[in-house]
C-alpha cells in the first residue's frame, strides 16, 4: 500500500538532512500522520538503508500518535536492527507502556537479541539494563517469570547479576 508519491518521499528525505522542523503534514497534503503512514515511512526508509530519515520521522511524527499506536509502533521497531533509536524507544516501556502482555515477550526477545551496534560501541550492558528495567516495570506477574528464565538460562555473568538483583529486590505492584 503506497501512501506517498516519490516526490513526497524525496521531500521528507531532504527535510531530514537538515532536520528542518517543517509542517510536512501540511506540505504533503496530509491532515495527520497515523500509524499506517508512519509505519509505511519507517519501512520505506529502512528498506532503503536511510536510518537518518527514520530518526527524523521518529522524532517529529511518532510523538503525535495515540499511546496505543505509539506502543504498537515502538514494540515493532524495537526488534528491528536497521536503525539506531532503540534507547529512545525503550524508555517508554518504563512508565507509559506497561499494561500490555505483548511487551513482556517483546522485551525478553530484545534482551536476548541486542542489536549489534551496542556491542560495537561496548554499550550492550547499558542497553540490557534498560531492557530489564522496562521488563520489570510491566504490570503483570509474567514479567518476573521472564526475568527468572533469563537469570537461569544465561552464562553471561553480568546479565546474571542484573537479573538476580531484580529478583532479589522484587516488589510487584499491580
Amino acid at each position: 500500500m503506497i501512501f506517498f508519491s516519490t516526490e513526497q518521499l524525496n521531500r521528507i528525505e531532504l527535510a531530514s538532512k537538515s532536520y528542518e522542523e517543517l509542517a510536512l503534514e501540511q506540505e504533503l497534503g496530509i491532515k495527520s500522520l497515523n500509524y499506517k503512514h508512519i509505519d509505511f515511512l519507517f519501512e520505506y526508509f529502512l528498506n532503503n538503508d536511510k536510518w537518518r530519515v527514520f530518526r527524523y520521522i521518529f522524532v517529529l511524527f511518532s510523538r503525535n500518535l495515540s499511546n496505543p499506536d505509539k506502543e504498537d509502533l515502538y514494540r515493532k521497531y524495537l526488534l528491528d536492527s536497521r536503525h539506531f533509536d532503540h534507547e529512545d524507544m525503550i524508555i517508554y516501556f518504563y512508565d507509559d507502556f506497561v499494561m500490555d502482555l505483548r511487551n513482556i515477550e517483546m522485551l525478553h526477545e530484545l534482551i536476548t537479541n541486542i542489536p549489534s551496534y551496542f556491542y560495537e560501541a561496548e554499550r550492550e550492558y547499558v542497553f540490557m539494563e534498560k531492557c530489564i528495567t522496562a521488563l520489570s516495570a510491566q504490570k503483570y506477574p509474567e514479567n518476573l517469570e521472564k526475568i527468572k528464565k533469563l537469570s537461569n538460562s544465561t552464562k553471561d555473568n553480568t546479565l546474571k547479576k542484573m537479573t538476580t538483583y531484580v529478583i532479589e529486590n522484587w516488589n510487584y505492584k499491580n
